[in-house]
């Protein structure tokens, strides 16, 4: 046993030194990279390099037509969550939207995502259990509606991108970024009118 103990202890050794090095036990804080953005986001490039102020900014900019159901600073992700409303005729539509922050290093990105969806859930009874010489029914709750959420027994269909939602939010953040990186700017004192003479 001898022989086997001893590479052991130097491997353990070893991995001691390599902890104690600054940096080895740091948290992570650079943003992870996300999904990759592809053409189904509008995109903009963010004239700061501060990326707290550009997730900041992405998070308020989404308030005004969602709410947030997760935002995920080191991803650079906010979710969002599904606002609905009907259509003329009782059509139930939503919209459902991601936000994407991204740092390269060198400057900053922002990716906006809306995608409309219609409510179009299958009528999962249109299809009846069939019984043969077993009397026993074919399906247990847990298969039918019992097993299910209500949320998880709806069923949307994707129609199309909201593209004008989508530059509004984007828009929002630029325009945020915007007035953060512009230095104020001091107006001219208004000049004062002269004190008017008595007529002589």
């Amino acid at each position: 046993m001898q022989p086997v103990l001893r590479p052991l202890a130097a491997l353990l050794v070893g991995s001691s030194l390599l902890c104690a090095l600054p940096g080895c036990m740091e948290p992570q804080t650079t943003p992870a990279r996300p999904a990759r953005i592809d053409s189904d986001y509008r995109t903009a490039q963010l004239n700061t390099r501060d990326y707290d102020a550009a997730f900041a900014a992405a998070e308020s900019a989404v308030t005004e037509h969602f709410q947030i159901t997760s935002a995920d600073k080191v991803a650079g992700v906010i979710q969002l969550v599904p606002s609905e409303y009907t259509r003329l005729g009782g059509t139930r539509v939503r919209r459902v939207g991601q936000v994407v922050i991204r740092s390269t290093g060198s400057y900053i990105i922002a990716a906006v995502q809306v995608q409309i969806e219609r409510y179009a859930t299958p009528s999962i009874r249109a299809i009846q259990p069939t019984f043969g010489a077993d009397d026993r029914p074919g399906t247990t709750p847990i298969q039918e509606d019992a097993g299910y959420t209500p949320q998880q027994q709806e069923y949307w269909m994707p129609e199309r991108r909201d593209t004008a939602l989508e530059s509004q939010i984007l828009s929002r953040i630029v325009d945020a970024i915007n007035q953060v990186s512009q230095p104020a700017t001091t107006q001219p004192a208004a000049a004062q009118p002269a004190a008017a003479t008595a007529p002589q």
